[in-house]
């Protein structure tokens, strides 16, 4: 892989985040877990990597959703717990 290939894939990553925490507010670690995540997955199926730029955003939405299904979980069981049915 070329210098110019590797910051072509830095640069759309840059933009990737960028925007989704301008969306979300995602906390730079968070995304920087993520990031470590999706490169892990990678190795496992030896994608190139260019595959990045389309495993990336994926990633970014899978974490926000498993946030609200992991937060709408707690607060069934919290309601269950008190006695108040969802």
């Amino acid at each position: 892989m070329t210098q110019a290939e590797t910051e072509t894939i830095a640069q759309g990553m840059l933009q990737i985040t960028d925007e989704f925490q301008r969306q979300t507010g995602i906390a730079d670690e968070v995304v920087d877990r993520i990031i470590e995540h999706s490169f892990r997955k990678m190795e496992l199926v030896q994608a190139p990597p260019e595959y990045i730029l389309l495993l990336l955003p994926d990633e970014l939405k899978n974490y926000c959703f498993r946030c609200a299904v992991n937060s709408q979980g707690i607060q069934n069981m919290r309601a269950k717990e008190a006695g108040v049915y969802v």
